[in-house]
């Protein structure tokens, strides 16, 4: 019980906050610095990593705390929700067929170059939708009453008969 309530409120607020990142970046770097050295490129590969995560992440619908510790008010582009159909499956294709393909530069790039589009792509459908129904919103529009206040008022009288016999 303590897992599902923790990770929920906690997982995309200090470990998703781009003040943060360098520090995670060390610490992931950390083994393979004990091991090899200390390199700039591992560190900026890591750093890029955790970047590319974030920004990922900041595009899904649940919120991140981008500023925290400083800030922990969440922000989100809610362009794709984290189990999309299209992003699961150029992702599975690209890593289903990169072992096939990891000579060709060329085909990775190709993915990237989908992906960014597919994005975009829902980032603009999103503000779309935001704006068309903002314009909707402006309509004043006469409520209609409810189907069912009938049956509450016949409901009433029928209570009311069989009480009274």
């Amino acid at each position: 019980m303590f897992w599902k309530t923790l990770l929920p409120q906690n997982h995309q607020s200090l470990t998703h906050s781009v003040p943060l990142a360098p520090f995670y970046a060390l610490l992931i770097c950390t083994p393979l610095i004990i091991i090899e050295g200390y390199s700039w490129s591992t560190l900026l590969a890591a750093l890029a990593g955790i970047a590319l995560h974030i920004a990922l992440d900041w595009c899904n619908t649940f919120r991140i705390a981008l500023f925290a510790p400083f800030s922990f008010r969440r922000y989100s582009l809610d362009a794709l929700f984290f189990i999309d159909a299209t992003t699961l499956f150029l992702t599975v294709l690209y890593f289903s067929t990169s072992y096939l393909t990891a000579p060709y530069l060329w085909l990775s790039a190709l993915y990237g170059v989908l992906f960014t589009l597919y994005l975009a792509f829902k980032i603009l459908l999103h503000n779309k939708v935001i704006k068309v129904n903002r314009s909707i919103s402006r309509f004043h529009q006469a409520s209609t009453p409810s189907h069912f206040i009938y049956l509450k008022k016949i409901e009433t009288i029928t209570t009311v008969t069989t009480t009274t016999a």
